[in-house]
């Protein structure tokens, strides 16, 4: 059996590259062939809610599965397993949108534009969740503590175990007297100071902050001299309106500019881990009739893992 896996690009000139590689690839080969990943396209309707399949890039994708010979394997479980949440935002701007040019100029036609967007919204609105427990709810009043509870309980909850960090899979690069350096406290004097050194008119950050804002804050200090970190609250916004405030205790804020360092981190251990398991585990590996072997390749947030399928 022969095994492709694919991770395609997001432009489309570039997925047609892949598309002809594939054909390529398809008539060297003799025996079962799977293909598998993220094609980052469609192929017909029933693998989206609100694209057009008509399009040249669907299109080229269909033409390629039955050049190559490729069949579609089909799912399990979930239908659809992404959604970048545009769906109830692009409602609501449709209804704003209509709403002004009603009132610009009340005219049938854009009469019955508003009444369309306004029946978009609707049909896009949550009218019930369902709890852990199996209760739905179906109410305003009954689904935002109900949402509420569940995020507040998602940002609060205790750390779960985790298995020790195994010594030796990463080298030592930082000793002691560098991280006696590192965990110093810094005064109040080299806080100011580094704050006030930054441009008031530079782009802001990832938090979405620029250094004007950072500027207006008044640093002050406890009577033994520490920095006080103020907790960081969240509420979530339901049916266009706002619910009551909650606090987090763990987890990072999207956008946070030390989450790409925590995940580098913890990705870093896992390709490491991944690596000496291979080492350990000669047999583990995938063999594809070179003498290197690949144990996993990685790009962004994705991992491929390459193993022997025999048992």
């Amino acid at each position: 059996m022969f095994i492709t896996p694919i991770y395609a690009s997001c432009s489309p000139i570039g997925r047609r590259e892949l598309w002809v590689s594939l054909h390529q690839i398809s008539l060297s080969l003799d025996g079962p062939w799977v293909v598998g990943g993220d094609f980052n396209v469609i192929a017909h309707n029933g693998e989206g809610t609100s694209r057009n399949t008509r399009d040249r890039d669907s299109s080229d994708f269909a033409d390629m599965m039955m050049d190559c010979g490729l069949t579609d394997a089909g799912y399990s479980r979930s239908q659809y397993t992404w959604t970048n949440g545009r769906r109830i935002r692009d409602a609501e701007c449709r209804v704003d949108e209509a709403e002004l040019d009603h009132d610009r100029d009340p005219s049938p036609s854009h009469r019955d534009t508003l009444y369309q967007a306004q029946g978009r919204r609707i049909r896009a609105r949550i009218r019930s969740i369902t709890s852990s427990s199996g209760e739905v709810f179906e109410s305003f009043e009954t689904i935002q503590p109900s949402a509420v509870s569940f995020f507040q309980e998602l940002l609060s909850a205790p750390p779960q175990p985790v298995d020790p960090i195994r010594p030796g899979i990463i080298p030592r690069l930082v000793f002691d007297e560098d991280n006696l350096q590192f965990n110093q406290t810094p005064t109040l004097t080299e806080v100011r100071e580094s704050i006030f050194s930054i441009d008031p008119d530079s782009v802001a950050g990832l938090d979405g902050f620029s250094s004007h804002f950072f500027l207006l804050l008044r640093v002050d200090s406890s009577r033994d001299g520490s920095l006080g970190i103020m907790s960081r609250s969240y509420y979530i916004h339901l049916i266009r309106k706002p619910c009551r405030f909650f606090s987090s205790s763990r987890r990072l804020r999207q956008g946070d500019p030390i989450s790409p360092s925590l995940f580098i981190i913890a990705a870093d251990y896992f390709s490491r881990l991944l690596n000496q398991q291979y080492q350990h585990i000669p047999s583990m590996a995938y063999r594809h009739g070179d003498d290197t072997l690949i144990s996993h390749l990685s790009f962004a947030d994705d991992m491929i893992i390459f193993a022997n399928g025999q048992k």
